[in-house]
């Protein structure tokens, strides 16, 4: 963690090498940050690419997953080459997949886990399978702002997926994007014989950031943005 020198507020590092060079440093701390994209274009990866990177840094995260198991997760992060299991251990990690369709109990099971690991950082996969919990945008609006208000009284960190349209050009801007403090857009285009990813700030509060969109590669070690 970094404090910036002209705001006067702590930077978290993203996890993802040649981000921070393009959001000021790093998120704001306590911000709650929106990763929106269709499937396949990385923000799972994102996400606990952020948490592990966080680890190494002695920063304790929570992972909660509304469409994956645990354990099936679990496999899928040592494929990056990760340490998931020594960081799960030393209680730097915790990877959750709670019951499906209860709201109270996951708000409670949220801060149970967060307080008990004394958490800095947190990862919400998805908010899209959060909001078939609700029927109405002014019910689906009001559950993420007091989930928002959560992870901000709980000073966390926070990065939340979402699924879009398949390019930036075609995104649908969902009740989401208008109750957190950052948006960051990942989607892929076809380039001749096959398919490139992209990743794009569109707004981050608290911070001057890059407004163009860059490719991204996902290899071994997670995600790298090509700058």
């Amino acid at each position: 963690m970094a404090e910036d020198g002209e705001t006067g507020f702590s930077r978290v590092q993203s996890g993802i090498p040649g981000l921070d060079d393009l959001i000021g440093g790093g998120i704001p701390k306590g911000n709650v940050v929106l990763i929106s994209g269709p499937p396949g274009t990385g923000k799972s990866t994102f996400g606990l690419q952020f948490l592990m990177d966080g680890a190494e840094e002695g920063e304790n995260g929570v992972y909660v997953s509304l469409g994956e198991e645990r354990e099936r997760i679990i496999r899928n992060v040592r494929e990056f080459g990760w340490d998931i299991d020594e960081h799960i251990d030393e209680d730097r990690v915790e990877i959750m997949s709670p019951e499906l369709y209860k709201y109270d109990t996951l708000l409670r099971d949220i801060k149970k886990v967060s307080r008990d690991m004394d958490a800095d950082l947190f990862v919400l996969d998805s908010v899209t399978v959060l909001k078939s919990y609700f029927d109405d945008d002014f019910t689906i609006r009001r559950k993420i702002m007091d989930l928002k208000k959560l992870f901000e009284s709980m000073e966390l960190t926070t990065f939340m997926t979402a699924e879009s349209a398949h390019t930036a050009h075609r995104n649908v801007i969902g009740v989401e994007e208008y109750v957190v403090d950052g948006v960051i857009e990942m989607y892929y285009d076809r380039e001749e014989d096959q398919f490139q990813r992209y990743l794009a700030v569109k707004k981050l509060r608290g911070t001057e950031h890059s407004m163009s969109i860059y490719p991204i590669s996902i290899g071994k070690g997670g995600i790298t943005i090509d700058t």
